[in-house]
């Protein structure tokens, strides 16, 4: 479940199972429902019809009951029943098709009761319990309402009495139509379910080609193409930053590849001018015998130029160190001033030489906790390119102050004569305004 694509395919898939299944379930519970209530109903339409075929002649109860207009109850499959009973319990009537078992009768109150048993040949069914008071012989039902007070004062022979009908069938045709129901619903949600995986894996591929394509252009991106760009045109709105930052990570790996390449250059460089020094001194040492004192002086001014040039070295390995972030700092207690002094003095005599002035204004006593010795090299680097790029007879501002628990020290000149291009490049590892000793 990394992929994106698997993970959006089975969220979307999942999401449209739970929602089918819901609606599925919804319409299964209330068709269901409907049937349920449909069948009852027809179960009380058929019980109210039973009882008017029900007339009461004094104590004479009769059953107008034709087998012939009703096969139900007399049919050997799938039989229905009827059974009228008394008011204390006894039996009037029963259908054909109880033979001599009788259908239990429910407690009755105002309207129908109705209640789920076992029929008598082992069927599930529901019956309904419906009393009523049978009609008279001769008179209509909508005409008891204009005899009802005439009816009060009959005699207790002649008065009816409330008689109860239980009718009877099975449910099995029912549960049938719920069971294809629930089939159908399982058959379209399966059906619907695979129709959208098909459809969601071909709108998942389709919809994620943008990724895929971005995906090839990076994979055609190396070394030897860090200048080429991912175009913006066509890619969704949601990968445009994406690309945005893949642009910007693609301008610092080439920037970063060209300092690289440009401080091998320039390292080499550096070597390489001490070293022409070295050699030259030794060659024209070489060219004829000299005095020992001569010779003293060619070794005095070779350690010179091997002190320079250890010095490069150095400064060259605390620059890797320090981009590696494997320099360790020796913290120390120790007073700025001097530590100042000692760095301006190697450049003091090359100032003097080219006019350019000083001004000190650092405040004695200020001390600090750091790494002396690499603050030493940073002071000192600071200090000669102050006095190597500043026009004859320039300035130079030294100025230290402590406030809020630090120790800041700026150091201006008055600068020297640039072009725009070259503006560009002054804060370039070992690169010289000059173009003769620059990259």
């Amino acid at each position: 479940m990394r992929s994106l694509r698997a993970r959006l395919l089975v969220g979307t898939l999942v999401a449209i199972a739970i929602l089918l299944a819901g609606c599925a379930l919804l319409v299964f519970v209330l068709v269901a429902a409907a049937l349920h209530r449909e069948f009852d109903l027809s179960l009380g339409t058929q019980a109210r019809a039973l009882t008017s075929l029900v007339e009461q002649d004094g104590g004479q109860i009769t059953l107008e009951y034709d087998a012939e207009l009703m096969p139900e109850y007399t049919r050997r499959e799938h039989p229905e029943y009827f059974c009228f009973f008394t008011a204390d319990g006894q039996v009037l009537y029963r259908s054909p098709s109880l033979g001599s078992a009788p259908l239990p009768a429910a407690e009755a109150g105002a309207g129908p009761s109705l209640r789920t048993l076992t029929l008598p040949d082992g069927r599930p069914g529901r019956a309904v319990t419906l009393r009523f008071i049978p009609r008279r012989e001769g008179h209509e039902d909508e005409h008891e309402h204009e005899h009802e007070h005439e009816h009060e004062h009959e005699p207790p022979t002649r008065a009816r009495a409330a008689i109860t009908v239980v009718v009877a069938r099975d449910t099995i045709a029912t549960a049938d139509e719920i069971a294809r129901l629930a089939w159908l619903l399982c058959a379209v949600g399966g059906a619907a379910i695979v129709t959208s995986v098909a459809l969601m894996s071909w709108l998942t591929r389709r919809l994620l080609r943008p990724v895929d394509d971005l995906a090839l252009r990076i994979a055609a991106l190396d070394a030897d193409a860090l200048g080429g760009r991912l175009d913006d045109r066509g890619v969704p709105a949601e990968l445009r930053p994406v690309s945005g930052r893949l642009n910007d990570l693609l301008a610092r790996l080439e920037a970063a590849f060209a300092r690289e390449k440009s401080f091998t250059a320039d390292a080499a460089h550096e070597l390489r001018t001490p070293l022409a020094g070295l050699r030259t001194t030794m060659e024209v040492a070489l060219t004829r015998a000299r005095a020992p004192e001569a010779y003293s002086s060619v070794l005095g001014e070779c350690l010179g130029i091997c002190l320079e040039m250890q010095s490069l070295v150095d400064n060259l390995l605390s620059l890797a160190r320090l981009e590696a972030g494997k320099v360790e700092l020796a913290r120390t207690d120790f007073e700025l001033d001097p530590l100042l002094q000692e760095c301006w003095k190697p450049c003091r005599a090359r100032a003097e030489a080219a006019g350019v002035r000083l001004a000190w204004a650092v405040p004695a006593g200020t001390r600090l906790v750091g790494d002396r010795e690499k603050l030493r090299l940073v002071l000192h680097n600071l200090f000669d390119n102050a006095v190597s790029y500043v026009d004859p007879g320039g300035d130079i501002n030294l100025a230290a102050a402590a406030a809020a628990g630090e120790v800041v020290v700026r150091l201006s000149n008055s600068g020297c004569s640039l072009s725009p291009v070259q503006v560009a490049h002054v804060f370039d590892r070992f690169w010289r305004g000059d173009a003769a000793r620059s990259s």
